[in-house]
């Protein structure tokens, strides 16, 4: 949830969002990236797929509630 949170509220791009994710947790490098692209796949997030991903850059990412309810049985 806090991944995603940081996605949503970011103002910076998809790579720094996960970096620092994944130094705060002391996770192990690309694991942000992976999750990131795990929520994707699970549309758990979308995000506009018309214009070309670069994780370089900030891109907008919407919560797909349904989805995340489905997921984590989240109510």
């Amino acid at each position: 949830m806090e991944y995603i949170q940081r996605l949503i509220d970011g103002t910076v791009s998809i790579r720094e969002i996960s970096n620092k994710f994944d130094d705060d947790l002391f996770l192990q490098k690309g694991t942000g990236i992976s999750l990131f692209k795990y929520l994707l796949m699970r549309k758990v997030i979308q995000i506009d797929l018309y214009t070309p991903m670069d994780i370089n850059k900030r891109i907008k990412v919407n919560l797909v509630s349904e989805e995340l309810d489905k997921e984590w049985k989240i109510s």
